[in-house]
């Protein structure tokens, strides 16, 4: 299945719009994290493959398909943006690196400025780039370039991040340097006539900063504060009268922003989607980066990919948008699960109104081919998704059921996915814990003091091998209301003895001499370090112990 757009949809909205609404269209899936670009018709990102470990350079030409650009790979995201060069021909600049970061304290290193002409097809290392410093987010627009060149101090936790904004035109041998202003990594970078638009990030707060190709000071167009939760802008992008960002993070709700460059006006209108990282705005079109099933400020990956999104209507506006499919998959019965019982998980696809960022209709997609996926066991949550070999279509209501049949694993990652001819909607990821079913009974429930009593009870599924089934006692029973109102209940539990657990593992028997009353259960317990072995505990008998 391709993660590219061939269609705009195949499945049907279900409903009546309150007026004619400009659909925003997904154009790629990409299971790694990426920026966006858009000029003249054209978008452009950062696509990875997951078989390769490198990003390519996408890109989608006027009324054309999603295609690679062959040989414009890196091992790290390419920090693409489109602009008119000289002659007012469409070009994509990207960076290109030897390695890619290690960690999320590393950098990658290596990296230089490309430039590829979508008209000719001819790609090139471009002149500014430094063999003493990294480039990054490199931009043009006619006869000038911006881009960025990265400088670090330190090392682990204590390195500083003190990146430096440049400028060059298209016949000079040399490059200028723009006002860096406070220290701060650069996250973005773009150019329009003479204004450059940057957004930055240094520890616990994040700017977007305007700048001129013709020198002088920066100005500070926004910015935030946060502590231990992110709170950041992703961009820049530049109209004729605004610069714009993404504001996004695990602090604030996502959020499309724009601010006049002429006095610094702001407006910033919810999105409504988990945003990560860069807009590009072209005319009345504003491309954007969605995080799916996962969350605002996280990398994107196999599990929660990023979306390249394209929306025909300013956001800033009056116009009612359509947001893209998102698809949720619920467990019937939240919690744990019993290992020896079907589970049944309700996977349902939407997509949503909005009218100058206030949520509308939510409308439901029908007629839509789902597959069910898993990390079977869950040894690994970050292990690859693969096939249940389950799959449903989303009926009138846009909903899809899957029944999973028993025996349960213990630990299971579940994601439903789409599989239409539209680029996949991915849901979030959902854990399935089960537990096994124990029943347990007493030869006795009165008894005199040292006398046995024999407990039994059966395993579903059976357990053969473990033959570690306790008898238990408990000690203490502690309850407390949370202010929902829900009670919480916390119990201590004493082994009176360990049982025989038959051949086959379905059932179990124990003898105890008893001393004191109390509530018996059966527990197979949890066995740390092994994510494949069931744990449980039976419903309690109590047990009264006279003389």
């Amino acid at each position: 299945m391709s993660l590219f757009r061939r269609v705009t949809t195949t499945a049907v909205l279900l409903g009546v719009l309150a007026a004619p609404a400009a659909a925003d269209t997904v154009v790629a899936v990409t299971p790694g994290p990426t920026g966006v670009a858009s000029y003249g018709g054209y978008v452009a990102w950062s696509q990875y493959d997951p078989a390769t470990r490198h990003y390519a350079l996408a890109l989608l030409a006027p009324g054309g398909a999603p295609k690679i650009i062959g040989a414009a790979s890196s091992p790290a995201p390419l920090e693409v943006s489109l602009g008119p060069d000289s002659k007012g021909r469409v070009v994509a600049l990207y960076v290109r690196c030897t390695s890619a970061a290690r960690n999320e304290l590393d950098v990658a290193n290596g990296c230089d400025a490309w430039r590829y002409q979508t008209t000719s097809g001819a790609q090139a290392k471009l002149g500014l780039s430094s063999t003493s410093y990294d480039e990054q987010y490199p931009a043009q627009w006619r006869d000038q370039f911006v881009f960025g060149r990265r400088v670090l101090s330190g090392a682990g936790t204590s390195r500083l991040r003190c990146d430096v904004p440049y400028r060059r035109t298209t016949t000079a041998s040399s490059s200028s340097r723009m006002d860096r202003g406070h220290c701060a990594a650069i996250n973005g970078l773009a150019v329009r006539g003479t204004v450059v638009g940057q957004t930055s990030v240094a520890r616990y707060h994040a700017q977007i900063r305007l700048l001129s190709t013709g020198g002088g000071p920066q100005r500070v167009a926004a910015e935030t504060s946060y502590g231990e939760e992110s709170n950041l802008f992703g961009g820049a992008a530049l109209d004729g009268t605004y610069v714009y960002a993404a504001h996004y993070g695990v602090h604030p709700s996502d959020a499309f922003l724009r601010v006049k460059r002429s006095g610094l006006a702001k407006q910033e209108v919810a999105a409504h989607v988990a945003l990560a990282g860069t807009i590009a705005i072209d005319g009345q079109t504003i491309s954007y980066v969605q995080h799916v099933g996962g969350f605002s400020g996280e990398t994107c990956d196999a599990g929660a990919p990023c979306r390249i999104v394209r929306s025909p209507v300013s956001p800033f506006g009056q116009a009612t948008r359509l947001l893209p499919p998102e698809l949720a998959l619920t467990p019937t019965d939240p919690g744990y699960v019993s290992a020896a019982q079907p589970v049944v998980l309700t996977a349902k696809l939407t997509r949503t109104n909005v009218v100058a960022g206030v949520v509308g209709t939510s409308l439901p997609v029908a007629g839509e081919p789902i597959e069910l996926l898993h990390v079977p066991g869950a040894e690994r949550l970050d292990a690859p998704l693969t096939s249940t070999g389950l799959t449903a279509t989303t009926g009138a209501d846009g909903t899809a059921a899957f029944t999973i049949l028993p025996p349960q694993p213990a630990s299971t990652v579940y994601s439903a996915v789409t599989r239409g001819a539209d680029p996949p909607t991915t849901s979030p990821q959902v854990l399935i814990d089960a537990q096994a079913e124990l029943t347990l009974a007493a030869s006795a429930t009165t008894t005199v003091s040292g006398a046995t009593v024999t407990f039994a009870g059966t395993l579903a599924p059976p357990q053969p091998g473990r033959g570690d089934v306790k008898i238990q006692r408990r000690t203490k029973h502690t309850c407390q209301k949370a202010l929902s109102g829900q009670e919480f209940c916390m119990d201590e539990w004493q082994t009176i003895t360990t049982a025989i657990v038959a051949a086959d593992g379905a059932s179990y028997s124990a003898g105890a001499a008893l001393t004191t009353s109390g509530f018996y259960t059966a527990v197979l317990p949890f066995l740390r370090g092994n994510a494949t072995a069931l744990n449980g505990r039976s419903p309690g008998v109590t047990i009264t112990v006279t003389g």
